[in-house]
């Protein structure tokens, strides 16, 4: 008896232009999901260079609906971000030591035990998170919004404010976002495929307050978008001659 052979294989994809930080939380909770469901991580531990620091057990705080296996859920979330995971949950001595690799430290209130002595690597203070009566996932969308938002500041780099010349067509990706403004590419005089004429009048707040911050003299009636969205991302701005 031979075991059988996979002989196709077919995925059904899906792009997918997230706007909202909920929905970037969406899709790296799923990964989080899929960490742990299969064998193969994220990314493999040794190959994470810095870590994620959690004080707090959930489960002891009143966090709603906290799982059994909420530290692994945790380390789940921090490996879809690149990290190593060190929760100090309750009964775990901890020295309030961590490791110059350390990048994040979540305290979750009401938290009785030793505070972190913060180390130079830290990206930001100390955060601390009220969580008695929270429900288990918004604790997650805390610290995957959080996270969102920093890795944006750490990875896109914003080009000079600059004023557009009369006449000016560019046409821009977007490559970031926080939860108050979209980032966008250097842009290019060379539209998308569907060609300048596809490109209609858009209005999306957090397009143009990336818009503002890109260029100094833009006017919202300026942005434009491709009309085959949601198959293309491309924005537009068209200053008049």
């Amino acid at each position: 008896m031979l075991p059988p052979r996979v002989t196709h294989v077919s995925l059904e994809l899906t792009l997918e232009d997230l706007e909202e930080g909920s929905q970037w939380f969406e899709l790296l909770l799923t990964l989080a999901e899929w960490s742990a469901e299969f064998p193969a991580p994220a990314s493999p531990a040794r190959s994470r260079t810095h870590q994620i620091v959690f004080l707090g057990d959930l489960r002891n705080l009143g966090v709603v609906d906290a799982e059994v296996k909420w530290r692994e859920k945790l380390a789940s979330l921090a490996a879809s971000f690149g990290f190593n995971a060190h929760v100090v949950g309750s009964g775990d001595a901890f020295s309030g030591a961590v490791s110059e690799k350390t990048a994040f430290v979540f305290q979750f209130d009401p938290y009785g035990g030793r505070r972190a002595d913060p180390p130079s690597s830290l990206r930001r203070e100390p955060i601390e998170l009220h969580i008695r009566g929270a429900k288990f996932d918004d604790v997650l969308r805390s610290i995957t919004l959080t996270l969102i938002e920093d890795f944006d500041n750490q990875n896109v780099d914003e080009a000079p404010c600059r004023d557009l010349v009369p006449g000016d067509r560019i046409f821009h990706r977007k490559i970031g976002n926080s939860r108050a403004f979209d980032r966008f590419d250097e842009g290019s005089t060379k539209p998308c495929k569907h060609g300048a004429d596809s490109f209609t009048r858009f209005n999306g707040p957090k397009s143009l307050k990336g818009f503002r911050r890109r260029y100094g003299n833009f006017e919202d009636e300026w942005m434009h978008h491709c009309g085959k969205y949601p198959n293309c991302g491309m924005y537009a701005v068209f200053c008049p001659s």
